[in-house]
């Protein structure tokens, strides 16, 4: 289904979108003062994973949404078959 690869598409450019960030972001702390206090490695596994779940939602929405309008077409040809 083009819905779910579409999707699947904008959750990976979301994902590595986050993950140059944080790259990025971990490039810069090295530069920073020992005193600053870095956010710990398993705040970043848990964002990624947010964001791979908060995809997987969006996903399975949008597979939904598509449901329900084969339904609804599926209904109005059977409205229309029963009329004849």
């Amino acid at each position: 289904m083009s819905t779910s690869s579409s999707s699947v598409t904008r959750a990976q450019v979301t994902i590595g979108s986050y993950q140059a960030a944080i790259e990025s972001s971990d490039a810069s702390t090295h530069s920073t003062p020992a005193r600053e206090i870095k956010k710990p490695p398993y705040q970043q596994e848990r964002l990624v994973e947010f964001f791979q779940l908060k995809a997987e939602i969006e996903s399975l929405l949008e597979h939904l949404q598509s449901m329900k309008q084969q339904n609804s077409e599926l209904s109005e040809e059977l409205a229309v078959t029963e009329r004849l």
